[in-house]
């Protein structure tokens, strides 16, 4: 008998791995699950900021519309403002020409105290010595060519300055009427007046 079998092992040899290289390995994979959380995070961030960027674009694009609009109205209104004159020089309305149709209709005592015009109407005052001539002072108002209606606003007593001085008392005195009229003027035909004086 022999004394001793050989040692024969036909298995390869199985080396046990140190736990340095495990640990290694679950290292480098907790890096690479941060990276990706790092990466995730970075991504929403900055998409929120782009979105927030974006927003603020479109508000100052838009302001900045709206300033070129305003400087170029601003610069256009200079020859916005010269046409406005031109519109104005045009449209311009002779009132001397009504002043001297009121004047006209008036009675031999009766006075043109006041007088303005705006936006076609006219507001007039006068003094007449009784109340029948204020009647036939519109009736007349209405016959001429440059007004449309004429409407009587008041009618009071007034009486002159040296007769509210005067300390007796004179039952002779005819108190005088001061009426208000508004007047609707016709512009076409005053227009037309002044250019045939023209």
């Amino acid at each position: 008998m022999p004394d001793r079998l050989p040692d024969v092992n036909l298995l390869p040899k199985y080396e046990r791995q140190s736990a340095g290289a495990f640990y290694l390995f679950l290292a480098i994979i907790i890096l690479t699950l941060l990276a990706y959380g790092f990466i995730g995070v970075y991504y929403f961030t900055t998409k929120s900021k782009l979105t927030n960027a974006e927003a603020t674009y479109t508000e100052l694009s838009e302001k900045a519309d709206g300033l070129r609009a305003q400087v170029d109205e601003l610069e256009t209104g200079g020859t916005g403002l010269a046409q406005a004159v031109t519109f104005a020089e045009n449209y311009n309305i002779p009132t001397s020409i009504l002043i001297e149709e009121l004047n006209e209709y008036l009675p031999e005592r009766g006075y043109l105290s006041e007088y303005s015009y705006s936006n076609q109407v006219a507001e007039v005052t006068t003094h007449f010595e009784a109340l029948d001539v204020v009647a036939g002072y519109t009736t007349d108002l209405l016959t001429s060519d440059y007004i449309r209606d004429t409407k009587v606003d008041n009618i009071e007593t007034f009486l002159l300055k040296e007769e509210e001085n005067a300390t007796t008392v004179d039952f002779s005195t005819i108190p005088r009427y001061e009426s208000k009229f508004t007047l609707q003027i016709n512009k076409q035909n005053l227009k037309g007046a002044s250019r045939e004086d023209e």
